[in-house]
Parts: structure tokens; sequence; C-alpha cells
């Protein structure tokens, strides 16, 4: 039997590019694997295999590089609700860790139209609202600086009278 490393690991700012895809779309998972000493923060671990995890089942894989980033991209093929770790196995000098879970819910195409569709609706009501709230305040500054120029002018007249 192998024995595994003696420094700690960490997979940290594990991520995906899309938490709701449809079937058939591609998604990306990135994260980084770290050495980790208390009460140092370790750096990065170059040329190792990192797993990606489906509900505990490898479904690919990567090599870190780049001071310890990997990124791992999997193929949404059937609607359902899925957990995804990252998991590093270790070598023996770098002891084996895992990253959070993610959950990842796969979405028919037509609800994943519905669901940008509604996205982008909310999106134009708020950027809507911002713009109606950004034109009523430039019209109550108009409005000020109106009433300031007749007050000076006012103020003006009444000076050479």
């Amino acid at each position: 039997m192998q024995r595994l490393g003696i420094v700690p690991t960490q997979i940290v700012n594990f991520r995906v590019s899309d938490a709701r895809p449809a079937v058939g779309q591609t998604i990306t998972f990135t994260g980084c694997l770290q050495w980790h000493v208390w009460p140092c923060v370790g750096g990065g671990i170059d040329d190792v295999l990192v797993n990606l995890l489906k509900d505990e089942v490898k479904v690919g894989d990567d090599y870190t590089e780049g001071g310890g980033w990997f990124e791992i991209q999997w193929s949404a093929d059937r609607v359902g609700t899925y957990r995804f770790k990252a998991r590093f196995d270790g070598t023996w000098n770098w002891m084996p860790c895992s990253s959070q879970e993610i959950t990842v819910t796969v979405l028919t195409p037509e609800q994943k139209a519905e669901e940008e569709r509604r996205f982008w609706l909310t999106v134009a009501g708020v950027a809507g609202g911002v713009c109606v709230a950004a034109l009523i305040g430039v019209g109550l500054y108009l409005e000020h600086e109106r009433r300031m120029r007749m007050l000076a002018m006012v103020a003006a007249r009444r000076g050479k009278a």
C-alpha cells in the first residue's frame, strides 16, 4: 500500500460556469489545488490530477497548471439534480482532499429558455426602474438649478434697486 503525503492540501474557489444548464449544454468546473499548512496559506500545486465527481462517480479529470488551477468540462446529458465535487487523491508528498459540493440542476431546453426570458425581463424591469429613477433625479436637479438661478436673479435685482 502506498503511503499518502504529509503536506495538507485544499481545493479552493471551486466554481461552475452555469449551475442550471440545459440538456446538451457543456459547463465548466474550475478550482485551485493548494498546499496548506497553518498558519501559512500555501501555494498552488502543479502537474497533479484532479477528478470531477458527479454523485460520487468520476465523470472527468484534469491536470493542474498555472499555480494549481484546473478546468474540467462536463456535458449535461439528462434532466435532474446532481451533486458535483472535485477530488484530489493525493501523492507521496501531498495529502488527499475534496472541494465543497456544488448542486447542478439540468433543465430541458424549453425550461432554460423560459428561465432566461424571465431573467432578462427582471433585468429590464430593474434597469427600467433605475432609468426612471435617474430621469426623476435629473429632472429634480434641473428644477433645483432653475430655481437657484431665479433666486440669484431676484437677489441681483434687489441689490441694484
